[in-house]
């Protein structure tokens, strides 16, 4: 794969190159904060948003008897209580993130992990999904250290994934850049100092709609890297989804950033399919390598593969996977 970084610097040079100026037509903020966003591969942000993600999962790691013995104070854990109970603390991107899944939002489309007792709020899900899914990584690593899996695990694992994929991704970047990876959040805070959200979109979308110079020259630059193809057009690809989770940082609604993605597109920018209105936040994942028990690894160095069966049987009874994923026998 190429350069992502210099492809992105690219695409956005009519507005942060050295070039621009005072001819970007922008506030300075605003600049600084479209130079923050992320480019494609980068390890920097990838760390911090698969750190964000498995610190609310790990978090999340609990099971009535360990939590019943670590209240009383027994000092003779089980690995797993271990695991447990070590003091993980949650950050506060994780925090973000889980809020916005109890609030419902915003992209808010995560299975519910009780077919049989369907939870009656957005919480509810919440709740139930980073627990089960930080068990199926769980087992997982547990296999990869000896242990064992019951059959139709490995499907299991895969579809959350892919509802995670399909329904919490979205969000997942936008409490990291909200909270979490500090280039786009410090540029984020200065931004709201120095003007309100709401103009801020206005001044990001007639940007892209070309009403300025700077636009005019990103709008270029987005039609030809798109148009190339390859990793001109994974890079143009990502910058536009980056750009679509920045409107929701800055306080626009899924309505409204649907009626920028559709107004650009009209107007003549070329905004490949996976980012396109009421499926930016759904369709576009290939991005995001799935996560697995090797991303637990560092984290739980001391529960061996010993504790999987425990783990496993002992939740059998009350463990629901989500409607439509295979059962265990």
């Amino acid at each position: 794969m190429g350069d992502m970084k210099q492809l992105q610097q690219r695409l956005l040079s009519p507005i942060t190159g050295a070039a621009a100026g005072g001819d970007a037509g922008l506030m300075p903020e605003l600049v600084a904060l479209v130079d923050a966003l992320p480019y494609y591969d980068s390890d920097e942000f990838s760390s911090c948003h698969r750190g964000t993600l498995l610190n609310l999962l790990i978090t999340r790691l609990t099971t009535n008897p360990d939590r019943d013995r670590y209240s009383r104070g027994d000092p003779d854990l089980s690995p797993y209580g271990f695991a447990v109970f070590h003091q993980t603390l949650r950050t506060e991107a994780a925090t973000a993130l889980f809020a916005y899944w109890s609030a419902g939002g915003p992209f808010f489309d995560l299975p519910i992990c009780y077919p049989h007792n369907p939870p009656s709020s957005p919480r509810d899900i919440s709740m139930t999904y980073p627990l089960f899914f930080s068990h199926h990584l769980l087992i997982d690593l547990l296999r990869n250290r000896g242990g064992w899996a019951p059959d139709g695990f490995d499907d299991r694992l895969r579809l959350f994934n892919q509802s995670f994929n399909t329904g919490g991704l979205a969000s997942s970047v936008m409490s990291v850049f909200n909270t979490g990876y500090d280039p786009v959040a410090k540029a984020l805070a200065a931004l709201r100092s120095a003007a309100p959200p709401a103009e801020a979109v206005k001044a990001l979308n007639d940007t892209l709609m070309g009403r300025n110079l700077a636009g005019q020259g990103l709008r270029t630059n987005i039609n030809t890297a798109v148009s190339e193809g390859g990793d001109s057009a994974i890079a143009a690809t990502w910058l536009l989804f980056v750009l679509w989770v920045t409107f929701a940082c800055l306080e626009a609604d899924d309505i409204k950033i649907e009626a920028i993605i559709l107004e650009v597109r009209s107007s003549g920018l070329h905004v490949p399919e996976l980012v396109w209105e009421k499926v930016w936040h759904t369709q576009y994942s290939n991005w995001f390598a799935p996560l697995s028990g090797a991303d637990l690894a560092p984290l739980l160095p001391n529960v061996d593969a010993s504790f999987a069966s425990e783990l496993i049987w002992g939740e059998r009874s009350t463990w629901y996977p989500p409607v439509g994923y295979p059962p265990w026998h």
